[in-house]
């Protein structure tokens, strides 16, 4: 998971304004990474500087109507978690693979190791 986030919190808040599009555009013309995400706009910054996305909100003429911390999905655990351990798994298989091969081969040829 992101090292900024902890207990299931992704270090981003998730906001819903009634015009998204000019929302979006106030929050990134004040210098903050945004997103729409299934009608709401994800901001990346911690839970703690909820007021900050507020106040530029505001100063647009947005008024919040839902303000909450992201949290990670079981989805996003599950990626998480077989993403991390794919590079493993992927090393492993090859050198099962190569084994066999090795294995194949040797026999084809006679050689005993």
């Amino acid at each position: 998971m992101c090292p900024e986030s902890t207990a299931g919190h992704r270090a981003s808040v998730l906001v819903k304004v009634d015009d998204l599009d000019l929302g979006m555009w106030a929050l990134r013309d004040a210098h903050f990474s945004t997103e729409r995400v299934n009608g709401e706009l994800r901001v990346d910054v911690p839970p703690e500087r909820a007021g900050d996305v507020t106040r530029v909100l505001a100063a647009a003429g947005q008024w919040v109507t839902e303000l909450r911390p992201d949290r990670f999905s079981l989805e996003d655990v599950f990626l998480e978690l077989t993403s991390s351990h794919s590079d493993l798994a992927d090393t492993e298989l090859a050198d099962t693979n190569l084994a066999g091969i090795e294995l194949a081969g040797t026999e084809r040829t006679g050689v005993v190791a």
